[in-house]
């Protein structure tokens, strides 16, 4: 009895101690933190930015509840001196990684100038290590990895920027500015202004969402670029291609609900106004009563709501400006059959997209559609629609019906097609869209209207109205004094060159005497050197959409593996899209005549500060010595939106 007694005595003490040292632990977290009552048995309030930058170091509190009790400011952190929350390495340096799995709710505050500048290289020169030895950088966002159970809610990102160094060496993929990677819940979450840029899986919001995710009532309207500009090391060839941007989400495997983007997105493939890819391959693949409004720009797979889809798209809609070169459309560029990745199969689900519509202008050289690019075999499109006049397109390839716009503005056209409206009980009880504001509009989703709006109020359902403007000009008939490099030189060109391969310069300009041409007395210089840059800038485009570069070219020069040419542009003078390149690696490229080019430069809109510029780059002494650059009237334009008259 008396030794059983003892045992008793020893549990309770050594009961008594754990539960002091458990409560010590919590009393110390709260401390650190801005004390307790954060919920779920009290943990964690947020404060300070310092409080904020704390979780990242205890990961032992990730999966507790915090809550955020003011807005914050995080510029005093710069670079990669922020602690984001979760860890990820690549699976080729072993795939150690942990999550957040608690539930961080920003009670309605925001977090404004979160920064982190991915310093993504490894010793050595880029391509030493070959082809697809290197392995990516992965995993870059306020959190790196939302686990389950985990949820983010009620909390807004102010101007934020996660990026790749300049000088970075390494690929960046899954990159957004709250989440890097979602296999939870996000909800009541946005983004407003700032940029988010890497080389795939790239989303304003969430870079990758895993077929766990679910993100609802969100929003985001930053800019999502490749981070172009970049020497980055080889990599294998199907890795190698910047793939999967959205203005919402990169790459979605998981349900989207509620939510819209307005930002600008560009990249080369698999590129969208909402989500870069949408895939069901393993997964869920849903996008549902979403929109956007961006313009939207690549190479292929282009599309003003999604790039590429083999999944589910219900009740959406896009309205922005959409560019691209081979499968773009102005809702999906491309809809994917499944079993293109695992033979066929009758069992594969099938892409569908139902009760949809596009209004966005729409341009391209191959496979281009006004609502669709292309579509698989499997695809189904129901009751879905593109306006024929904003367009520009009379034909979609990937399916839907093409209407004018009066017919896009009849609400009769979509009840006829079984759209679920406010009001109407033959399509369902769900009151999913409507039409009731005055005066000529498309559809809207009910949850995007506030209360006098859905019931015939005005408000925003007022179609915008905008005029044509020249933001700048220049015939080059007097010397604007840009920056130039290299042989770039301002002045008549002597028609010299060209003297073996291709065609000299021109003796003048496209009007007037004047250009600006490298060398204007004959060939670039066989030296490997460059690249040489003439550039024009800072040129203020805020208020501006659908920015666009129009210039006369007169330009020789060898295949692109020997000498590159390129014109591009910035909107923070660091990272540089491509507006036009050759790439041709076989050919060299050869003009004895004045071509206009125009182009869209759709993450111009709205700038303050754009840079354009032309360059080239002589990459062997072996090349063809050719006579390069010639340039004259500039003009960048584009639409500037009409104040409503009283």
């Amino acid at each position: 009895m008396c030794q059983a007694n003892r045992l008793r005595e020893v549990v309770q003490r050594v009961t008594v101690a754990l539960v002091l040292m458990a409560l010590w632990g919590m009393a110390a977290a709260q401390a650190q933190y801005g004390g307790g009552q954060g919920t779920a048995e009290d943990p964690y309030l947020i404060y300070t930015p310092e409080e904020m930058n704390a979780i990242g170091l205890h990961q032992e509190h990730w999966s507790s509840h915090f809550m955020l009790m003011a807005d914050l400011d995080l510029s005093a952190y710069e670079g990669e001196s922020f602690n984001l929350i979760g860890y990820y390495t690549p699976e080729e340096r072993g795939h150690y990684n942990k999550g957040f799995s608690g539930v961080f709710d920003g009670n309605g505050h925001t977090i404004a100038n979160f920064t982190y500048l991915i310093d993504a290289n490894q010793p050595g020169l880029p391509g030493e290590a070959g082809w697809g030895e290197t392995p990516w950088e992965a995993a870059f966002g306020l959190f790196r990895i939302l686990w389950p159970p985990g949820e983010i809610k009620n909390l807004g990102l102010i101007d934020p920027v996660v990026e790749p160094l300049g000088d970075s060496t390494e690929w960046v993929s899954e990159v957004g500015a709250l989440v890097a990677k979602n296999t939870s819940k996000i909800t009541n979450c946005y983004v407003e202004g700032g940029r988010v840029a890497g080389d795939g899986h790239v989303g304003g919001l969430v870079g990758y969402c895993h077929s766990m995710s679910v993100i609802t009532d969100c929003h985001a309207s930053c800019n999502v670029a490749h981070a172009a500009g970049r020497t980055l090391r080889p990599r294998l060839p199907s890795m190698g291609i910047p793939a999967n941007f959205g203005g919402l989400v990169g790459y979605n495997e998981g349900e989207v609900r509620n939510c819209h983007a307005s930002g600008n997105v560009w990249s080369v493939v698999c590129v969208g106004g909402l989500a870069g890819s949408n895939d069901t391959l393993n997964s869920v693949g849903l996008i549902i009563n979403c929109f956007a409004t961006g313009s939207v720009s690549g190479q292929e797979a282009i599309g003003g709501l999604v790039g590429e889809n083999t999944g589910h798209i219900r009740c959406s809609y896009a309205t922005g400006r959409i560019s691209g070169e081979r499968r773009v459309g102005g809702l999906a560029g491309n809809i994917r059959d499944v079993d293109f990745y695992f033979g066929n199969n009758e069992e594969d689900p099938v892409p569908t997209l139902e009760h949809c519509y596009a209004t966005g202008a729409v341009s391209g050289d191959d496979e281009v559609g006004g609502l669709a690019g292309i579509q698989g075999r499997t695809g189904v499109i129901s009751g879905c629609f593109w306006d024929r006049e904003t367009s520009g397109r009379e034909e979609s390839p990937g399916g839907g019906t093409g209407l004018t716009t009066s017919a896009m503005q009849d609400q009769a056209t979509y009840i006829g097609a079984g759209w679920d409206f406010v009001g109407e009980v033959d399509n369902g009880a769900e009151e999913i869209w409507t039409m009731d504001c005055n005066g000529p509009v498309y559809p809207r989703l009910i949850w995007e209207l506030d209360g006098d709006e859905a019931n015939g109020g005005q408000g925003s359902c007022a179609p915008a109205v905008y005029e044509p403007v020249v933001i700048y000009e220049t015939s080059l008939d007097t010397d604007p004094g840009w920056a130039s490099e290299g042989q770039w030189q301002y002045g008549r060109p002597a028609g010299q060159g060209g003297d073996e391969h291709g065609y000299s310069d021109p003796n003048s300009g496209y009007t007037g005497e004047n250009v600006y041409g490298v060398n204007l007395d004959g060939n670039y210089a066989l030296v490997a050197n460059g690249p040489h840059y003439l550039t024009v800038g800072p040129i203020d485009c805020s208020g501006c959409r659908d920015v666009q570069i129009t210039f006369a070219r007169w330009l020789n020069t060898d295949q692109a593996d020997f000498v590159r040419a390129v014109a591009e542009y910035s909107d923070d003078g660091l990272y540089w899209i491509p507006l036009w390149e050759h790439r041709d690696t076989d050919a060299e490229l050869a003009e004895d005549a004045w071509t206009v080019v125009q182009r869209y430069a759709s993450l111009a809109d709205g700038q303050g500060q754009v840079w354009f510029r032309w360059g080239y780059e002589v990459f062997d002494a072996e090349a063809w010595a050719m006579s390069g650059w010639n340039i004259d009237d500039i003009v960048i334009s584009g639409q500037r939106k009409l104040e409503p008259t009283q």
